[in-house]
C-alpha cells in the first residue's frame, strides 16, 4: 500500500471546531461523574460519522473505554444486535459476568433484562476508565436495542459515561425513524445531561480550508475553486470531498475552469468509479451488494478478481473505501453510505443479480436470504417457498421475529396478489404473536390495503387491543376466529387469535369469555410456547375474576404444577410469578412475596420473560401490607421503570396507581401526580386499569383522612374485579361507614367478614370495621367488643402493621372515649403511634397524636428517624439496602442503578446523617426497620 493511500484513509477532520470542542465539553463532564446524552443528527454525508471519528482521535477522550455500534439497515429484525455489537469486542472473562448478554438474548428476553445487565457491566467497566458509548446510524437500530439503550440512559445518575448516538435526517419518513436517536436523548431528564448537535454544510471559510488541505501538493489555485464549490454543495463534506478527489485526478495544471463539476453527489461518485481500473471498479461494486464490513479477500472473491491488494489501492486514494489493515482479515467497506448507494445505483440489472447471487453462495444463512431475494429477477415463487418453509422452522425455533422478515421477503416476490398478501399477513400476525407491534406498526399502510380475511382481521384485532381500541378488536377478531376455526391448515393461526380473544375479554372485564377463549386456544396442539403460556394464564386470571383468586390457584396448580419454589428452574418464572399472583390475591402474602422474589430473581439471570409488569407492582403490594414499606418502594420504583422501557401500555396504570406507601407516608404530591398519569393510560383499558386508580384514591384519601374522596372513588369506579378484593373491600367499607351509608356499609362489612375465611389476615380490617359501623349506629358496647375481638384474636404470618394500628389506635380512641379509661386509652394508642413510626406513616401518626392530645395523654418522643423529607427516594432505598447488608453491587442490581450511583447517594446520606460509615448507617437502619409485634 503507497504512503499516499494511507494518507487518504487516515486523512484527520477538517473543519467542525466548535462541535468537537461541544463534544470535548462533554467528555470532561462525563470523566467527573455527570452522565452525558449526546445526539449527533443531520443529512446523510454531512460529516456525522467523521465528526466522531475525528473526536474518537482527540485527547479529550484519553483514557475512556470505548464501546462502538453501527446500526445497519438490513438487520433491522436482528434482536439485540446493537447491544451485541457494544460489548462483542470485550473479553470473554468479563461478559461471562452477565449471561444474559453473554449468551446472546433472544428476541423473547424482556429488553429491560438486558439493560440491567448492561448497566452492571458499564459499572464495573467504569470502575477503571470512562466509558463512552457510540451508535452509529441510530435510525436503523433494531427495536430491542432502541429499548435497552433507552434503560441504561434513564438509570445513569452519577457515572464517568458519555452516550453519542448519530441521527440521519431527511425526508419526512427518514425523520419518523430517527425519533429513536430523539428518545434517547430525553432518557436522563436533567437538562445539562442532554445535547444535540446538529450538522449542516461547512461555511465558505472551512470550505476553504478543506480544499486546501485537499490540494496544497497539486498546485490547484484554491481562491479559484473554493466559492465555485461551496456554493455547488453548499457546503456537504462528503460531495466537497468527492469533487476535490475528482478535480485533483482530472485537473490540468490545476485550472478550474476546465473541469466541469457534476451536479449531484451520486454523479459524482460515478465519475469516480468510471475513472478507476477495472479491478478497482468491481471491487467497489462488490462492496456495494455486499453492504457490510467484510474481509478484502471475501469482497474480492465475490468480485471474481486476483488482486485483491493492487484493486484496493485507488479506492483508498479515492476516498471510496476504508480498510483495517492492522486485522487479520484486512476488513474493508465503502466509506459512505451515500457512496455505496451511488455505486449500486450504477449497477446494471443483470450486474445486480450477478453479484447478489455470487454473494449468496459466500455468505452465512442468515445474510444469504437476503442477497438471494435481491438476485431474483422480479418474482420467484419457487423460492418465495423456501423463505415460507424457512420462516416455519425459524417459528419452531421460537424466533418469530425473523420469521416475520423472511415471510415479507415472500411477499414481495411473489409473482400473485393473494400470495403476496397472504405471506405479509402471517408475518404479521407472528409479529403480534410476540407483541413486536413498534415494528409492525410500519407495514400497516399495507395491511389495510390487502382484502378482507381472516389474518387481516386477526393483525388488525391485534392492534386494536395493543391501542385499547377494544370494540374494533372485538369486532375484528371474533370475525377472524369464526373464519379460521376449523380450517387445519389455519390451526396455529386460529390459536393465537384465541388468545388474543382472551386478552381482549380480560381487559373488558368480561371472565367467561376470557376463559372460554383461553380454552379454544389451549385445544389446539401446535400452539406455540408463549401463546400457550399466555393464553393458560387468561384461564386463570379469568377463573379469579368470576370464582375469586382460591378456585383460581386450584385449577392453576391442576394444570401447571410447579415444584417447591427452591427447585423452580428458570422456564418455570413465568408460571411461578402466575402463582405467586394467585397466591397474594388468595390472601397468602408472605408465600406471594417470595414467589415473586424467586421468579423475579429467575428471570433477572437468565434473560426469560416472567410476566414482570405484574410481578412488580404487585409485589409492592404485598410488601405494603406486610409493612415491608421500603421494599414495596424499591419494587414501585422497578416496576415503573419496566414499563417506561417497555411498550406495555396495558401495565402503565398498575404501575402508576401504586402508591400506597407513598400516601402513607405523606408524599400526596408525588402520590398525586403519579395518580392523574394513572388516569390518563386507564382510559386506554378503563375495564381493566379504573380499579387500580379506584384504590389509589381511595388509599390517598384514607391518608388524608377524607372520608368523602374515599366514596367519590368507588363511587365513580363501581365495578371492581374479586382478585385484588383482599386490597379494596376494606377500603370500600371504610368509606361506606365514613359516607354514612350504613346499610350498604353492613352488606359491604358482611362480604369482607366472609372473605376472612379465605384471607384470614383480613381480620384486623373486619373487626375494626365492625367496631366503626356499631360506633356509627351508636352502640358501644358492640363497638368496644368488635375491637376487642380483634385485638384478641390469634394473630397471622400475613397480618398487616397498618391493620393493626389502625385497630389498635381505633380500640385506644374508644376506650377513653366510652370508658373514660385514660390508662388503657394510653396503652393501645402508643402501640397505635409506636407501629406508625416504624412504618413512616407520618399522616396516620399525627391522628393518632392528636387522639392522645385530645384524652391529655403524653405522646411518645418520636424516633430520630431518616424521614422522606430528610432523604430522596432513591436514598431512602439505598440505605435501606444498606439495613440489610447488602453490598454496593446487590443494592446497584435490586435498585436498576449503578455502583457508582449507589457510592454517590451514600455520600448524601452519610452527610445528611452526620456518620462517617457503612457499619454505622447499617446499625441505624437496622434499628430502624424493627417493626413491634
Amino acid at each position: 500500500m503507497t504512503q499516499s493511500a494511507q494518507m487518504i484513509t487516515d486523512r484527520s477532520f477538517v473543519g467542525r471546531r466548535s462541535q468537537l470542542a461541544q463534544l470535548d465539553s462533554h467528555a470532561d463532564s462525563a470523566r467527573s461523574g455527570i452522565p452525558q446524552a449526546v445526539l449527533i443528527e443531520g443529512e446523510a454525508g454531512i460529516g456525522k460519522t467523521a465528526l466522531v471519528r475525528s473526536w474518537l482521535a482527540r485527547s479529550a477522550l484519553q483514557g475512556f473505554t470505548v464501546l462502538n455500534a453501527r446500526c445497519d439497515v438490513s438487520e433491522t429484525d436482528f434482536a439485540f444486535g446493537v447491544i451485541e455489537q457494544l460489548t462483542g469486542r470485550l473479553p470473554i472473562s468479563l461478559l461471562g459476568q452477565f449471561p444474559v448478554i453473554a449468551d446472546l438474548p433472544t428476541p423473547a428476553t424482556p429488553p429491560f433484562q438486558v439493560g440491567a445487565q448492561m448497566l452492571q457491566l458499564v459499572s464495573s467497566l467504569e470502575v477503571r476508565n470512562p466509558v463512552a458509548l457510540v451508535v452509529d446510524d441510530i435510525q436503523w437500530a433494531d427495536t430491542w436495542s432502541i429499548e435497552v439503550l433507552g434503560f441504561l440512559l434513564r438509570r445513569l445518575e452519577a457515572d464517568r459515561v458519555i452516550a453519542v448516538v448519530i441521527a440521519r435526517t431527511g425526508t419526512a419518513s427518514q425523520r419518523a425513524e430517527w425519533t429513536a436517536g430523539e428518545k434517547l436523548l430525553q432518557a436522563i431528564g436533567d437538562e445539562k445531561c442532554r445535547s444535540r448537535i446538529t450538522l449542516t454544510g461547512l461555511a465558505l471559510a472551512e470550505t476553504a480550508e478543506l480544499t486546501r488541505t485537499a490540494t496544497a501538493t497539486d498546485g490547484i489555485s484554491v481562491s479559484s475553486l473554493t466559492k465555485k464549490l461551496w456554493e455547488r454543495t453548499d457546503g456537504h463534506p462528503l460531495y466537497l470531498r468527492t469533487l476535490i478527489s475528482e478535480i485533483k485526478r482530472s485537473s490540468n495544471g490545476g485550472h478550474i475552469g476546465e473541469v466541469a463539476v457534476p451536479s449531484s453527489l451520486s454523479h459524482a461518485v460515478q465519475l469516480q468509479l468510471n475513472a478507476l481500473p477495472e479491478q478497482a471498479r468491481r471491487l467497489a461494486q462488490a462492496a456495494a451488494v455486499l453492504d457490510t464490513r467484510a474481509p478484502l479477500g471475501l469482497v474480492a472473491q465475490i468480485a471474481a478478481i486476483d488482486d485483491a491488494s493492487t484493486a484496493l489501492e485507488p479506492l483508498l486514494t479515492a476516498g471510496l473505501m476504508r480498510w483495517w489493515p492492522s486485522e487479520a482479515s484486512t476488513p474493508i467497506r465503502l466509506g459512505h453510505p451515500l457512496q455505496r448507494d451511488a455505486i449500486y445505483i450504477s449497477l446494471s440489472p443483470q450486474q445486480r443479480q450477478q453479484l447478489h447471487a455470487a454473494t449468496a453462495e459466500l455468505v452465512d444463512q442468515y445474510h444469504a436470504w437476503r442477497h438471494r431475494v435481491a438476485a431474483t429477477a422480479g418474482t420467484d415463487d419457487k423460492l418465495a417457498a423456501e423463505l415460507e418453509h424457512a420462516a416455519t422452522a425459524r417459528i419452531d425455533e421460537g424466533d418469530a421475529s425473523r420469521a416475520a422478515t423472511l415471510l415479507l421477503w415472500a411477499s414481495d416476490i411473489s409473482s400473485t396478489r393473494s400470495e403476496k398478501e397472504r405471506l405479509l399477513l402471517t408475518a404479521m400476525v407472528y409479529l403480534s404473536s410476540i407483541t413486536q407491534f413498534t415494528r409492525a406498526s410500519q407495514f400497516l399502510p399495507r395491511v389495510l390495503a390487502c382484502a378482507d380475511g381472516p389474518l387481516r382481521s386477526l393483525t388488525l384485532g391485534a392492534f386494536a387491543v395493543m391501542a385499547g381500541e377494544l370494540s374494533d378488536a372485538l369486532k375484528h377478531l371474533t370475525a377472524a376466529y369464526d373464519s379460521l376455526r376449523g380450517i387445519s391448515e389455519e390451526e396455529p393461526f386460529a390459536g393465537i387469535c384465541a388468545v388474543w380473544l382472551s386478552v381482549l375479554h380480560f381487559f373488558r372485564g368480561d371472565g367467561e369469555q376470557t376463559i372460554e377463549a383461553a380454552r379454544q386456544a389451549l385445544r389446539i396442539k401446535s400452539l406455540q410456547p408463549r401463546p400457550y403460556q399466555v393464553a393458560t394464564t387468561q384461564l386463570v386470571w379469568g377463573r379469579s375474576s368470576l370464582d375469586g383468586p382460591g378456585a383460581a390457584l386450584l385449577e392453576f396448580s391442576k394444570l401447571v404444577p410447579l415444584p417447591p419454589r427452591e427447585q423452580v428452574v428458570p422456564e418455570q418464572a413465568y408460571s411461578l410469578t402466575t402463582r405467586g399472583l394467585l397466591t397474594g390475591f388468595s390472601g397468602n402474602l408472605r408465600d406471594a412475596t417470595e414467589d415473586l422474589k424467586c421468579s423475579l430473581s429467575l428471570a433477572r439471570d437468565s434473560g426469560l420473560p416472567a410476566m414482570e409488569e405484574f410481578a412488580y407492582p404487585h409485589l409492592s403490594v404485598f410488601q405494603y401490607l406486610l409493612g415491608d414499606w421500603d421494599d414495596s418502594l424499591v419494587n414501585a420504583e422497578n416496576a415503573l421503570t419496566l414499563v417506561s422501557t417497555e411498550a406495555k401500555a396495558w401495565a402503565r396504570a398498575v404501575a402508576l396507581a401504586n402508591i400506597g406507601v407513598q400516601v402513607g407516608r405523606g408524599d400526596f404530591s408525588q402520590a398525586e401526580r403519579k395518580m392523574r398519569a394513572a388516569a390518563e393510560w386507564a382510559k386506554l383499558f378503563p375495564a381493566w386499569s379504573a380499579q387500580f386508580v379506584a384504590i389509589a384514591e381511595a388509599l390517598l384519601g384514607q391518608a388524608k383522612g377524607d372520608i368523602a374522596a374515599m366514596a367519590a372513588a368507588f363511587a365513580n369506579n363501581p365495578k371492581l374485579s374479586l382478585h385484588f378484593k383482599f386490597y379494596w373491600k376494606p377500603l370500600q367499607v371504610e368509606a361506606l361507614i365514613g359516607a354514612d351509608a350504613l346499610d350498604d356499609a353492613s352488606y359491604a362489612l358482611g362480604e369482607l367478614q366472609d372473605a376472612v375465611c379465605e384471607m384470614p389476615f383480613l381480620h384486623l380490617a373486619a373487626s375494626r370495621l365492625s367496631g366503626q359501623l356499631a360506633e356509627a349506629r351508636q352502640q358501644p358496647a358492640a363497638t368496644l367488643a368488635a375491637y376487642e375481638q380483634g385485638i384478641h384474636a390469634p394473630s397471622t404470618p400475613n397480618d398487616p402493621p397498618l391493620h393493626l394500628a389502625l385497630l389498635e389506635q381505633a380500640y385506644g380512641k374508644a376506650l377513653g372515649s366510652h370508658h373514660n379509661d385514660r390508662k388503657q386509652a394510653a396503652t393501645w394508642l402508643r402501640r397505635a403511634s409506636t407501629r406508625y413510626q416504624a412504618l413512616g406513616a407520618r399522616p396516620f401518626l399525627q391522628r393518632c397524636e392528636a387522639d392522645m392530645a385530645a384524652y391529655s395523654i403524653p405522646t411518645m418522643p418520636r424516633r430520630s428517624t431518616s424521614t422522606p423529607g430528610e432523604f430522596t427516594e432513591r436514598e431512602r432505598a439505598v440505605a435501606h439496602l444498606v439495613g440489610r447488608g447488602k453490598t454496593n453491587n446487590e443494592i446497584a442490581a435490586e435498585l436498576f442503578i449503578s455502583a457508582k450511583t449507589v457510592e454517590y447517594h451514600l455520600g448524601h446520606i452519610y452527610q445528611k446523617l452526620h456518620l462517617t460509615g457503612r457499619r454505622q448507617l447499617r446499625d441505624r437502619m437496622q434499628a430502624e426497620q424493627s417493626v413491634p409485634s
